[in-house]
């Protein structure tokens, strides 16, 4: 079985992208075949950060099968959509050791729903979540209601 570790927040501009990077390298360090997985995505043919964290893998699969679903999935049907992303991530993990999934931008979908597709994309795949909580500018207290 494949380990496979979710990014997620709660909010936009929260420096998940940048946390991508060093949890994908650190990752890679330790060996094997690592992957990302984007499950909600704005388009399939292109996603930037992917297109960034793809290269910096050790995954052999094209890039194209790293993604999931669009957002337009989403507001068609949230309970399909999460089948099919879920469906997807396994054929992808099928030729990995590790994936890294990177939860969705917080582009399109009203966040409380957003952050709701993301927590159920990663309880379906059994990965744990590392959910990136902004703190700049928010006191302990603000921190600790936006992480709740």
């Amino acid at each position: 079985m494949v380990n496979a570790l979710y990014l997620s927040s709660a909010e936009t501009q929260s420096g998940k992208s940048a946390l991508a990077v060093g949890l994908l390298a650190e990752l890679c360090a330790r060996g094997g075949r690592v992957g990302v997985f984007r499950p909600v995505v704005l388009d399939t043919a292109h996603d930037p950060l992917l297109e960034l964290l793809h290269p910096m893998s050790t995954s052999p699969a094209d890039p194209s099968a790293a993604v999931g679903v669009t957002y337009d999935d989403v507001h068609r049907g949230q309970e399909a959509a999460v089948g099919t992303a879920v469906e997807r991530f396994h054929a992808y993990a099928a030729e990995h050791d590790t994936v890294l999934v990177v939860g969705s931008d917080f582009t399109g979908v009203p966040a409380p729903t957003e952050f709701s597709v993301n927590a159920t994309i990663a309880a379906h795949l059994g990965a744990a979540m590392v959910l990136v909580v902004p703190c700049r500018d928010r006191s302990v207290d603000e921190s600790v209601t936006a992480a709740r």
